[in-house]
């Protein structure tokens, strides 16, 4: 593991079945460190997140090394990886999913510490209120059923239980997508206060790269399967060091510009399991794709205090921004 950095992740591939959903992930999070991590649907980026937190489907096939510290990850079982869970914990999309209905908010909240980390329910309890008043929710809600509380406040609810075991790490999957734009806004600036009050390091899992830009130090890009670039925010949109990058930052409308129309990426986007093994994933939508791009599979180099995995890269360098193609 590289010095100063809190997690890494090397040639993750993960195949379910036939299917190859990861292709060769490589990733490294700093201490204190927000890293954004963002691409179109089906590109990877919750399956990363599951695999750090080894919560990977059943049957799911994995190679590769996760390293917290000096700890390889997938060598964890029974309580290390419990204790692992703890200091590496999860925000998912939906709430409604992942928390019991038929059981109460507080006995939800407190299980972890109670049966991974041995705290008597009366202290379980308290900890748990605590850290609801942190999100801004009234503690009567740790006696409620989750149907009695709006998907905002369920969200706030899974942040407090998963900052509950006071985690190195928090893995936060597309956590306001599924909300109204005010209380977006609120889980964001509840995630970027608590950060800094548990001096923890932050995977934000997004679509949006400009909500990226605005929230994390430096962000990856995924495509099919594979971590295509890795940028300081932000650089994304005014420097991006891979064509996929720019076409996406392209696609946004700007209400700083007037277009006829938006900016589409031509073709479809391709899951891991249809990327070819040979050959760039995004060339038959790349405007840039030149004929070596069909050929041979790219490899994920150092550029400019950043990473791209394109062919092109050192050629393209500055030409990809979207105010230079504007």
């Amino acid at each position: 593991m590289a010095i100063g950095n809190l997690l890494e992740v090397k040639g993750l591939q993960i195949s379910i079945g036939d299917a190859n959903v990861l292709r060769g992930v490589d990733l490294a999070i700093r201490p204190r460190e927000v890293l954004g991590l963002v691409g179109e649907s089906g590109s990877g980026k919750s399956m990363t997140a599951r695999a750090i937190a080894r919560l990977l489907p059943r049957g799911a096939r994995s190679e590769g090394t996760i390293t917290l510290g000096d700890a390889d990850v997938g060598t964890f079982e029974g309580s290390a990886l419990r204790r692992y869970r703890g200091q590496v914990a999860m925000v998912f999309q939906d709430p409604r999913a992942h928390i019991n209905p038929v059981r109460r908010v507080g006995d939800f909240m407190t299980e972890a510490l109670r049966t991974n980390q041995g705290v008597q329910k009366a202290e379980a309890y308290d900890r748990a209120a605590d850290m609801l008043s942190q999100v801004g929710l009234d503690t009567r809600n740790l006696s409620r059923y989750p149907h009695e509380l709006s998907g905002g406040m369920l969200q706030r609810v899974m942040i407090a239980s998963a900052l509950l075991t006071r985690p190195r790490l928090l893995l936060a999957d597309e956590p306001s997508t599924a909300l109204d734009v005010t209380t977006q806004a609120e889980v964001m600036a509840i995630l970027a206060e608590l950060r800094n009050d548990f001096d923890m390091a932050l995977l934000f899992i997004t679509h949006d790269l400009e909500l990226a830009a605005a929230v994390c130090d430096r962000t990856a890009v995924m495509y099919a399967g594979q971590v295509v670039e890795v940028r300081d925010s932000e650089l994304l949109h005014t420097d991006p060091l891979h064509p996929y990058t720019a076409a996406l930052a392209a696609a946004r409308p700007d209400i700083g510009r007037t277009q006829p129309r938006l900016r589409a990426i031509p073709g479809r986007p391709l899951s891991g399991s249809e990327a070819p093994a040979d050959a760039c994933a995004f060339a038959p939508r790349c405007v840039h794709a030149a004929s070596a791009c069909g050929q041979m599979m790219p490899e994920l180099v150092e550029l400019d205090g950043g990473r791209s995995r394109c062919l092109r890269a050192a050629e393209l360098r500055g030409t990809l921004g979207v105010t230079a193609d504007a």
